[in-house]
This record gives structure tokens, sequence and C-alpha cells, in this order.
């Protein structure tokens, strides 16, 4: 079974299969929206200050410092919203929790095992940025004694309690509701 998460900035694919649970994140409209013209115009300040572009005007290419720092960063920065990726997979018949991230995929990654977690936590959080107003977010976290792994946090409730159901029931573990005034706890 797969199915994404809808409303996010970024793709949130889920596949369910018999012994193992991937959730993968990246691309999504802030590749387009942000990633793809950071990495333009980072690529261009760096082709200016070494000089293989010119720019109107006649100006000379920048000093060096402003070249790297500038046309790097925003390189970088491109580079990751457009090509970054991440991801969570559940092994349960290897009883492991791979966390991954990295460019086109996993690069880096940290391991832990399932028998390191006993619950799915699903709560409420209300997030603000400049540009929209404050809104809620649902984290969905497979949690344990001295660990927890974010797995998401939508946007839509809905979309939220199915992920969470989905991976509880997957891991057979109880599921700790903590969205209302009072916390439910399901088997």
């Amino acid at each position: 079974m797969q199915y994404r998460l809808p409303g996010e900035s970024m793709t949130h694919v889920i596949t369910i299969e018999q012994d193992v649970w991937r959730k993968r994140s990246g691309g999504g409209w802030l590749v387009l929206a942000v990633g793809l013209p950071f990495l333009l115009l980072g690529l261009g300040v760096l082709l200016w200050g070494c000089g293989a572009i010119t720019v109107a005007g006649g100006a000379g290419p920048p000093p060096w410092g402003v070249t790297l720092g500038f046309g790097g960063v925003l390189t970088a920065g491109g580079l990751v919203l457009v090509f970054g990726r991440a991801g969570v997979t559940i092994d349960r018949r290897a009883g492991t929790v791979v966390r991954w991230w990295g460019l086109f995929g996993p690069m880096c990654h940290r391991t832990s095992e399932t028998g390191d977690y006993d619950h799915v936590v699903m709560s409420e959080a209300w997030r603000a940025t400049r540009h929209e107003p404050g809104f809620s977010v649902y984290p969905i976290r497979l949690a344990g004694e001295r660990d927890s792994v974010l797995i998401a946090q939508p946007r839509d409730e809905t979309a939220a309690r199915r992920v969470a159901r989905d991976l509880a029931h997957f891991l057979e573990a109880r599921l700790t509701d903590e969205t209302g005034e009072n916390g439910n706890v399901r088997d």
C-alpha cells in the first residue's frame, strides 16, 4: 500500500509492505518555488565571479569573498532544496529503524532498533511563519524511553491520524493521541 500526505510543501510518500514501512520526503512545489531560484542565482553569482558571464552595465566581477560566500551559500541551499531527500525505514524482520537523508537518496543514516521504541505519539503544535498566519501541525513520533523519531508533521489532522494509526498497527504498538484536552491511549 502506498499513499501521499496531502497539503505538504514537500512530497511525503508512505509505503507499507509486509515487513517494511517507509516514509520518504523531498521534492514537491518547494523545489520549483524556492530551490530552483536559489540554485540558479547562486550559480549565476559563481559564474559572474569567475568571469564566465558578464552583467548588464559592464560591472566587473565581485570580490572572491562575495563570490564564494554569497554564490556558494545560495548554490548549496538550492542543491539541498532541489535534490535533498530524507526518510525513515522501519524493518520488522531486521528489527531496525533507519533515519536517512542525502542528495537524490540515502547518503547518511542513523540506525536504531525497533525495541528502543514502544509507542506512537500524535500531538498538535502551532507554527507560524513570516509569510503566512499561524497554523496547526500534527507531529507523529515513534517514541521510546530514551529516544524518539519524528515521522511526519502534516497539517491535515485526518491524514496525521491515518499515518499514526497505520504506524501503530504496523508495529503492534500503542498509540498515544495528545491532540485534545485529554490525551487518549489506544492499544
